[in-house]
């Protein structure tokens, strides 16, 4: 009867750390494998905008997930049964693992450094290259324009490619290709943000930030058009820098987990009518400071490539 009571205990103590940490996984990094469309699932339930909430409340969750756990694992101590102890150990040591790793990395666009940081020097030269040559050409290089560019052999650039893939740029190429996909702020896809800097060719930006901060990263102006996702308003804009030079003050630029909520809306309203459609919540800027954003994120996105 004791050892039922225990059972009974751990498992529920057990059951509710591991879904706080499963939890913490769906809502944690931004890049992370498990950046699941859990606002989706909250909208389904009603409670859509609960998702916004979630990432302020990871740290809480994440010790009080932890107690649980600690708390399971030492009623199970208590019975003799060290083969359960063992595997729901492994079980919760990797589940929480799994979420701290989720909980404290940085998003997608902050991990830049990091990854440069690992490079060797040609793969520096050969990155740096895709950056400069994209705008001129008005698409992604191919590898044979880069090593002929760079007088190299096409056989160095792929080796240069072949490091950006295990330094976790993977999705950097189309599928079973040398073909590059995207090098952010830079796509080879229309997601809906065309910009053109100032001398060169239009190319296309993985998103609104992405966009607004391409000035500041190759010192030219910019002219970024794009087109509404529910009014199909037609948004042209030119910035100089941190500067807007042109542009409707009633822009809303958003942001939320990931690229495809890097939005731009031609105002308030059309972002009110988004969102109830969606049942999510994005953080919202204005156009001064969604460009302010993107100038932080892409300031020095070609400096930090110098060797």
């Amino acid at each position: 009867m004791k050892n039922n009571k225990i059972n009974k205990i751990s498992t529920i103590g057990a059951g509710g750390s591991a879904g706080i940490a499963g939890l913490l996984g769906a809502c944690g990094g931004t890049c992370g494998a498990a950046a699941l469309p859990l606002g989706s699932f909250l909208s389904s339930l009603g409670i859509g905008s609960a998702v916004t909430w979630l990432p302020k409340l990871g740290i809480p969750l994440f010790v009080v997930g932890l107690i649980l756990g600690i708390f399971s694992l030492y009623r199970l101590t208590k019975i003799n049964r060290p083969i359960t102890l063992a595997v729901v150990s492994v079980i919760m040591a990797a589940l929480f693992t799994f979420s701290a790793f989720q909980l404290f990395s940085k998003p997608c666009s902050d991990t830049s450094e990091s990854i440069v940081s690992k490079m060797s020097d040609p793969s520096k030269i050969i990155a740096k290259e895709i950056y400069i040559i994209w705008p001129e050409l008005g698409r992604a290089p191919t590898a044979k324009e880069l090593s002929n560019k760079l007088k190299l052999e096409e056989s160095q650039v792929l080796q240069a490619y072949k490091e950006f893939r295990e330094l976790g740029l993977n999705g950097m190429f189309y599928k079973n290709t040398e073909d590059i996909k995207w090098f952010w702020p830079l796509s080879s896809s229309d997601h809906g943000f065309k910009v053109t800097l100032e001398g060169k060719k239009e190319v296309f930006a993985r998103c609104s930030i992405d966009a607004l901060g391409m000035s500041s990263m190759y010192n030219l102006p910019a002219t970024i058009e794009a087109v509404t996702p529910i009014e199909k308003n037609k948004i042209r804009v030119k910035v100089l820098g941190d500067k807007v030079i042109s542009g409707d003050q009633k822009i809303i630029i958003t942001e939320g987990k990931g690229c495809n909520d890097m939005l731009l809306f031609s105002s308030q309203s059309e972002y009110d009518q988004y969102i109830a459609k969606k049942g999510i919540e994005l953080k919202a800027y204005t156009l001064e400071k969604g460009l302010k954003y993107g100038v932080k994120i892409f300031k020095n996105r070609l400096k930090i490539l110098n060797i």
